[in-house]
Protein backbone atom coordinates (compact mmCIF):
# COMPACT_ATOMS: atom_id res chain seq x y z
CA UNK A 1 0.00 0.00 0.00
CA UNK A 2 1.28 3.40 -0.93
CA UNK A 3 2.22 5.45 2.11
CA UNK A 4 0.58 8.78 2.58
CA UNK A 5 2.09 12.02 3.87
CA UNK A 6 -0.24 13.42 6.47
CA UNK A 7 0.10 17.06 7.57
CA UNK A 8 -0.61 17.51 11.25
CA UNK A 9 -1.16 21.17 12.17
CA UNK A 10 -0.81 20.56 15.94
CA UNK A 11 2.47 18.74 15.34
CA UNK A 12 3.66 21.50 13.00
CA UNK A 13 2.74 24.13 15.56
CA UNK A 14 4.62 22.25 18.25
CA UNK A 15 7.75 22.07 16.08
CA UNK A 16 7.53 25.80 15.32
CA UNK A 17 7.09 26.66 18.99
CA UNK A 18 10.07 24.50 19.97
CA UNK A 19 12.19 26.11 17.26
CA UNK A 20 11.21 29.62 18.38
CA UNK A 21 11.87 28.70 21.99
CA UNK A 22 15.32 27.42 21.04
CA UNK A 23 16.22 30.58 19.16
CA UNK A 24 14.79 32.73 21.95
CA UNK A 25 16.93 30.95 24.50
CA UNK A 26 19.93 31.21 22.23
CA UNK A 27 19.34 34.94 21.77
CA UNK A 28 19.65 35.50 25.51
CA UNK A 29 23.31 34.55 25.22
CA UNK A 30 23.81 37.95 23.57
CA UNK A 31 22.63 39.65 26.75
CA UNK A 32 25.47 40.71 29.01
CA UNK A 33 25.03 40.02 32.71
CA UNK A 34 25.34 43.40 34.43
CA UNK A 35 26.10 44.40 37.99
CA UNK A 36 25.86 48.16 38.44
CA UNK A 37 27.24 50.27 41.30
CA UNK A 38 27.35 53.98 41.94
CA UNK A 39 25.32 57.07 42.63
CA UNK A 40 22.22 58.81 41.30
CA UNK A 41 23.54 58.74 37.72
CA UNK A 42 22.75 55.00 37.57
CA UNK A 43 20.24 54.54 40.42
CA UNK A 44 17.03 52.87 39.17
CA UNK A 45 15.06 52.82 42.38
CA UNK A 46 17.20 51.46 45.19
CA UNK A 47 16.09 54.31 47.45
CA UNK A 48 12.44 53.94 46.45
CA UNK A 49 10.34 51.45 48.38
CA UNK A 50 6.84 50.09 47.79
CA UNK A 51 5.41 52.80 50.05
CA UNK A 52 6.59 55.45 47.57
CA UNK A 53 9.27 56.82 49.87
CA UNK A 54 11.78 58.26 47.46
CA UNK A 55 11.78 60.30 44.28
CA UNK A 56 8.61 61.96 43.12
CA UNK A 57 7.29 63.67 40.00
CA UNK A 58 8.29 65.03 37.58
CA UNK A 59 11.08 62.45 37.72
CA UNK A 60 9.81 59.76 35.38
CA UNK A 61 7.54 62.01 33.34
CA UNK A 62 8.86 60.41 30.13
CA UNK A 63 9.34 56.93 31.55
CA UNK A 64 6.89 54.33 30.13
CA UNK A 65 3.63 54.81 32.02
CA UNK A 66 4.78 58.26 33.21
CA UNK A 67 5.75 56.97 36.65
CA UNK A 68 8.45 57.96 39.08
CA UNK A 69 10.61 54.88 39.50
CA UNK A 70 13.47 56.28 41.53
CA UNK A 71 15.53 57.38 38.56
CA UNK A 72 16.96 60.90 38.72
CA UNK A 73 15.78 61.54 35.18
CA UNK A 74 12.78 62.44 33.11
CA UNK A 75 12.91 58.87 31.77
CA UNK A 76 15.68 56.33 31.40
CA UNK A 77 19.13 57.01 32.84
CA UNK A 78 22.67 55.93 31.98
CA UNK A 79 22.26 52.47 33.53
CA UNK A 80 19.21 51.84 31.35
CA UNK A 81 20.77 53.20 28.19
CA UNK A 82 23.90 51.08 28.61
CA UNK A 83 21.83 47.99 29.45
CA UNK A 84 19.60 48.50 26.41
CA UNK A 85 22.68 48.33 24.20
CA UNK A 86 23.70 45.05 25.82
CA UNK A 87 20.56 43.04 25.24
CA UNK A 88 18.33 44.26 28.08
CA UNK A 89 15.06 46.19 27.97
CA UNK A 90 16.39 48.47 30.71
CA UNK A 91 18.71 48.29 33.71
CA UNK A 92 18.72 45.12 35.80
CA UNK A 93 16.39 45.51 38.80
CA UNK A 94 17.49 47.36 41.95
CA UNK A 95 18.73 45.39 44.94
CA UNK A 96 15.93 44.62 47.34
CA UNK A 97 15.27 42.07 50.08
CA UNK A 98 12.15 40.01 50.62
CA UNK A 99 10.40 40.02 53.98
CA UNK A 100 12.22 36.81 54.91
CA UNK A 101 15.61 38.37 54.20
CA UNK A 102 16.22 36.61 50.90
CA UNK A 103 17.28 38.56 47.82
CA UNK A 104 14.36 39.75 45.70
CA UNK A 105 14.39 39.97 41.89
CA UNK A 106 17.35 37.58 41.67
CA UNK A 107 18.03 36.47 38.11
CA UNK A 108 21.64 35.52 37.63
CA UNK A 109 21.29 35.67 33.83
CA UNK A 110 20.35 39.37 34.07
CA UNK A 111 22.29 40.87 36.99
CA UNK A 112 21.35 43.53 39.52
CA UNK A 113 21.68 47.25 40.16
CA UNK A 114 23.10 48.32 43.54
CA UNK A 115 23.45 52.04 42.80
CA UNK A 116 22.00 54.48 45.29
CA UNK A 117 21.53 58.23 45.09
CA UNK A 118 24.11 60.23 47.10
CA UNK A 119 26.53 57.29 47.13
CA UNK A 120 30.16 58.28 47.18
CA UNK A 121 33.67 56.99 47.58
CA UNK A 122 34.21 58.69 50.94
CA UNK A 123 32.23 57.74 54.03
CA UNK A 124 31.80 61.46 54.77
CA UNK A 125 29.85 61.96 51.54
CA UNK A 126 26.66 60.39 52.88
CA UNK A 127 26.32 56.89 51.49
CA UNK A 128 29.36 54.92 50.38
CA UNK A 129 29.90 52.07 47.94
CA UNK A 130 31.08 49.63 50.61
CA UNK A 131 27.60 48.58 51.86
CA UNK A 132 26.45 48.14 48.26
CA UNK A 133 29.47 45.97 47.52
CA UNK A 134 28.77 43.91 50.64
CA UNK A 135 25.19 43.49 49.44
CA UNK A 136 26.64 42.16 46.21
CA UNK A 137 28.45 39.58 48.34
CA UNK A 138 25.05 38.54 49.60
CA UNK A 139 23.78 38.19 46.05
CA UNK A 140 26.90 36.23 45.11
CA UNK A 141 26.17 33.74 47.87
CA UNK A 142 22.61 33.36 46.61
CA UNK A 143 23.90 32.66 43.10
CA UNK A 144 26.40 30.16 44.49
CA UNK A 145 23.59 28.31 46.28
CA UNK A 146 22.03 27.72 42.86
CA UNK A 147 25.02 27.27 40.56
CA UNK A 148 27.84 26.17 42.84
CA UNK A 149 31.14 27.96 43.35
CA UNK A 150 32.85 27.06 40.09
CA UNK A 151 29.94 28.08 37.85
CA UNK A 152 29.46 31.25 39.89
CA UNK A 153 33.07 32.20 39.28
CA UNK A 154 32.63 31.62 35.56
CA UNK A 155 29.45 33.68 35.49
CA UNK A 156 31.04 36.62 37.30
CA UNK A 157 34.18 36.49 35.17
CA UNK A 158 32.02 37.07 32.08
CA UNK A 159 29.72 39.67 33.67
CA UNK A 160 30.31 43.40 33.28
CA UNK A 161 30.62 45.47 36.45
CA UNK A 162 29.67 49.08 35.73
CA UNK A 163 30.69 51.72 38.28
CA UNK A 164 29.66 55.39 38.13
CA UNK A 165 30.56 57.32 41.26
CA UNK A 166 32.51 60.29 42.62
CA UNK A 167 30.41 63.35 41.83
CA UNK A 168 28.87 63.58 45.28
CA UNK A 169 32.34 63.42 46.82
CA UNK A 170 33.30 66.56 44.92
CA UNK A 171 30.10 68.34 45.87
CA UNK A 172 30.63 67.46 49.52
CA UNK A 173 34.25 68.62 49.42
CA UNK A 174 33.89 71.86 47.50
CA UNK A 175 30.53 73.03 48.79
CA UNK A 176 30.87 71.96 52.42
CA UNK A 177 34.52 71.64 53.26
CA UNK A 178 36.34 74.59 54.79
CA UNK A 179 39.73 73.51 53.43
CA UNK A 180 40.15 74.99 49.96
CA UNK A 181 43.97 75.18 49.92
CA UNK A 182 46.04 73.72 47.10
CA UNK A 183 47.54 71.12 49.44
CA UNK A 184 44.06 70.25 50.68
CA UNK A 185 42.85 69.77 47.11
CA UNK A 186 45.82 67.57 46.21
CA UNK A 187 45.33 65.40 49.29
CA UNK A 188 41.63 65.12 48.51
CA UNK A 189 42.36 63.90 44.97
CA UNK A 190 44.97 61.39 46.12
CA UNK A 191 42.74 60.06 48.88
CA UNK A 192 39.78 59.80 46.53
CA UNK A 193 41.72 57.88 43.88
CA UNK A 194 43.25 55.52 46.41
CA UNK A 195 39.93 54.78 48.10
CA UNK A 196 38.28 54.24 44.73
CA UNK A 197 40.90 51.64 43.93
CA UNK A 198 40.33 49.93 47.28
CA UNK A 199 36.62 49.65 46.56
CA UNK A 200 37.29 48.15 43.15
CA UNK A 201 39.53 45.72 45.00
CA UNK A 202 36.54 44.64 47.07
CA UNK A 203 34.57 43.87 43.92
CA UNK A 204 37.55 42.01 42.53
CA UNK A 205 37.66 39.90 45.67
CA UNK A 206 34.06 38.85 45.05
CA UNK A 207 34.87 37.74 41.52
CA UNK A 208 34.57 40.81 39.27
CA UNK A 209 36.95 40.62 36.30
CA UNK A 210 35.48 43.13 33.84
CA UNK A 211 35.10 46.76 34.92
CA UNK A 212 33.25 49.42 32.97
CA UNK A 213 34.27 52.62 34.76
CA UNK A 214 32.25 55.74 34.03
CA UNK A 215 34.27 58.91 34.56
CA UNK A 216 32.86 62.19 35.83
CA UNK A 217 31.54 64.99 33.64
CA UNK A 218 32.70 68.62 34.10
CA UNK A 219 30.72 69.19 37.29
CA UNK A 220 31.43 72.91 37.23
CA UNK A 221 28.99 73.21 34.33
CA UNK A 222 25.97 71.85 36.22
CA UNK A 223 23.16 74.39 36.79
CA UNK A 224 23.24 73.59 40.51
CA UNK A 225 26.91 74.55 40.67
CA UNK A 226 26.27 77.77 38.70
CA UNK A 227 23.98 78.85 41.50
CA UNK A 228 26.51 78.02 44.23
CA UNK A 229 29.95 78.98 42.95
CA UNK A 230 31.70 81.81 41.18
CA UNK A 231 33.10 81.35 37.68
CA UNK A 232 36.58 80.96 39.17
CA UNK A 233 35.38 78.29 41.57
CA UNK A 234 33.61 76.48 38.74
CA UNK A 235 36.89 76.40 36.79
CA UNK A 236 38.74 75.04 39.83
CA UNK A 237 36.11 72.33 40.28
CA UNK A 238 36.40 71.29 36.64
CA UNK A 239 40.19 71.18 36.92
CA UNK A 240 39.96 68.94 39.97
CA UNK A 241 37.48 66.65 38.24
CA UNK A 242 39.75 66.45 35.18
CA UNK A 243 42.73 65.51 37.37
CA UNK A 244 40.64 62.88 39.14
CA UNK A 245 39.69 61.39 35.77
CA UNK A 246 43.35 61.24 34.76
CA UNK A 247 44.25 59.72 38.13
CA UNK A 248 41.55 57.07 37.85
CA UNK A 249 42.60 56.10 34.34
CA UNK A 250 46.22 55.90 35.45
CA UNK A 251 45.27 53.71 38.38
CA UNK A 252 43.38 51.36 36.08
CA UNK A 253 46.26 51.21 33.60
CA UNK A 254 49.10 50.67 36.01
CA UNK A 255 47.81 48.97 39.13
CA UNK A 256 45.23 46.40 38.09
CA UNK A 257 46.48 42.79 38.24
CA UNK A 258 46.69 40.39 35.34
CA UNK A 259 43.36 38.90 34.39
CA UNK A 260 41.44 42.16 34.69
CA UNK A 261 39.85 43.87 31.72
CA UNK A 262 38.44 47.38 31.86
CA UNK A 263 37.07 50.30 29.93
CA UNK A 264 37.36 53.84 31.20
CA UNK A 265 34.73 56.25 29.96
CA UNK A 266 36.12 59.75 29.52
CA UNK A 267 32.80 61.47 30.21
CA UNK A 268 34.61 64.71 31.05
CA UNK A 269 35.80 65.27 27.49
CA UNK A 270 32.57 63.90 26.05
CA UNK A 271 30.36 66.38 27.91
CA UNK A 272 32.86 69.18 27.33
CA UNK A 273 32.50 68.58 23.59
CA UNK A 274 28.71 68.52 23.87
CA UNK A 275 28.69 71.75 25.89
CA UNK A 276 31.05 73.50 23.50
CA UNK A 277 29.11 72.27 20.45
CA UNK A 278 25.52 72.18 21.67
CA UNK A 279 24.01 72.46 18.21
CA UNK A 280 25.10 68.87 17.58
CA UNK A 281 22.68 67.53 20.17
CA UNK A 282 21.03 70.15 22.37
CA UNK A 283 19.78 73.72 22.21
CA UNK A 284 20.31 74.36 25.96
CA UNK A 285 23.37 73.09 27.84
CA UNK A 286 23.39 75.62 30.68
CA UNK A 287 20.01 75.59 32.40
CA UNK A 288 17.87 72.86 33.91
CA UNK A 289 14.77 71.71 32.06
CA UNK A 290 12.91 71.62 35.38
CA UNK A 291 13.51 73.72 38.47
CA UNK A 292 11.07 73.11 41.26
CA UNK A 293 9.90 70.69 43.93
CA UNK A 294 8.66 67.17 43.18
CA UNK A 295 5.29 65.95 44.40
CA UNK A 296 2.78 63.14 44.12
CA UNK A 297 -0.65 63.40 42.60
CA UNK A 298 -3.56 62.49 44.83
CA UNK A 299 -3.91 59.26 42.91
CA UNK A 300 -0.40 58.09 43.74
CA UNK A 301 2.63 57.68 41.53
CA UNK A 302 1.54 58.82 38.08
CA UNK A 303 3.32 62.01 37.04
CA UNK A 304 0.80 64.76 36.34
CA UNK A 305 1.38 67.59 38.79
CA UNK A 306 4.46 69.10 40.44
CA UNK A 307 5.82 72.41 41.62
CA UNK A 308 7.84 74.62 39.32
CA UNK A 309 8.03 74.82 35.56
CA UNK A 310 9.29 72.20 33.15
CA UNK A 311 10.45 72.56 29.57
CA UNK A 312 8.27 71.25 26.76
CA UNK A 313 10.98 69.65 24.64
CA UNK A 314 13.16 67.78 27.08
CA UNK A 315 15.28 66.30 24.29
CA UNK A 316 16.73 69.75 23.68
CA UNK A 317 18.17 70.00 27.21
CA UNK A 318 21.39 68.54 28.53
CA UNK A 319 20.23 68.77 32.15
CA UNK A 320 16.87 67.67 33.49
CA UNK A 321 17.39 69.07 36.99
CA UNK A 322 20.27 71.04 38.49
CA UNK A 323 22.66 68.09 38.38
CA UNK A 324 21.31 65.15 36.43
CA UNK A 325 21.19 64.73 32.64
CA UNK A 326 18.06 64.19 30.61
CA UNK A 327 17.18 60.83 29.14
CA UNK A 328 18.55 61.99 25.79
CA UNK A 329 21.84 63.10 27.34
CA UNK A 330 22.15 59.72 29.05
CA UNK A 331 21.64 58.09 25.66
CA UNK A 332 24.37 60.21 24.08
CA UNK A 333 26.79 59.23 26.85
CA UNK A 334 25.83 55.56 26.67
CA UNK A 335 26.36 55.42 22.92
CA UNK A 336 29.84 56.96 23.25
CA UNK A 337 30.80 54.53 26.02
CA UNK A 338 29.33 51.53 24.26
CA UNK A 339 30.64 51.99 20.75
CA UNK A 340 32.84 55.09 20.78
CA UNK A 341 36.49 55.53 19.96
CA UNK A 342 39.46 56.11 22.22
CA UNK A 343 38.80 59.82 22.46
CA UNK A 344 35.92 58.96 24.83
CA UNK A 345 36.60 55.40 26.05
CA UNK A 346 39.79 53.41 26.40
CA UNK A 347 41.55 51.05 25.97
CA UNK A 348 38.42 49.45 24.46
CA UNK A 349 34.77 50.47 24.47
CA UNK A 350 32.09 48.81 26.58
CA UNK A 351 30.81 46.77 23.62
CA UNK A 352 34.18 45.15 23.03
CA UNK A 353 34.69 44.67 26.75
CA UNK A 354 31.33 42.94 27.13
CA UNK A 355 31.98 40.63 24.18
CA UNK A 356 35.55 39.72 25.10
CA UNK A 357 36.33 36.24 26.35
CA UNK A 358 36.06 35.54 30.07
CA UNK A 359 39.13 36.10 32.19
CA UNK A 360 40.64 33.71 34.72
CA UNK A 361 38.16 33.62 37.62
CA UNK A 362 40.70 31.96 39.93
CA UNK A 363 43.15 34.89 39.89
CA UNK A 364 44.05 35.61 43.50
CA UNK A 365 42.30 38.66 44.84
CA UNK A 366 45.23 39.39 47.14
CA UNK A 367 47.23 40.52 44.12
CA UNK A 368 45.01 43.59 43.87
CA UNK A 369 45.01 45.85 46.87
CA UNK A 370 47.54 47.15 49.35
CA UNK A 371 50.33 45.23 47.66
CA UNK A 372 49.67 46.70 44.21
CA UNK A 373 47.98 50.06 44.69
CA UNK A 374 50.32 52.97 45.41
CA UNK A 375 50.13 54.58 48.80
CA UNK A 376 47.87 57.54 49.44
CA UNK A 377 50.75 60.00 49.12
CA UNK A 378 51.74 58.77 45.67
CA UNK A 379 51.10 61.44 43.06
CA UNK A 380 49.40 59.81 40.08
CA UNK A 381 49.68 62.94 37.96
CA UNK A 382 51.74 66.07 38.10
CA UNK A 383 49.99 68.98 39.74
CA UNK A 384 52.30 71.54 38.20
Amino acid sequence: MESCSVFSFPLFLLVVMMTLAFHSADATTDRTVLFIFGDSTVDVGTINDPKNVGLKCPYGIDYPGNISTGRFSNGYNLADELARRMGHDQSPPPFRLNADGTVANLNYSVGMNFACGAAGIYSSTGEILVPDILQFGRVRNSIKDVLGEQETQKLLSKALFIVSVGGDDFFAYLLKSGNKSVDGAINFLLDLTYNYGKQLENLYGFGARKFGIVGLPPLGNCPYVHAQLSCEQEAILNLMVKLFSINTNTMLKEYLPDGIEYSFGNVFDLFNDVINNPSNNFSDVRTACWNGEPGWTEGGQTCKHWKGTICDDRDQYLFFDGIHPTQKAAGVAAEALYSGGKNYVEPINFRDLASSGSTDPTQKAAEFGASSLPGRKTKYVSTH
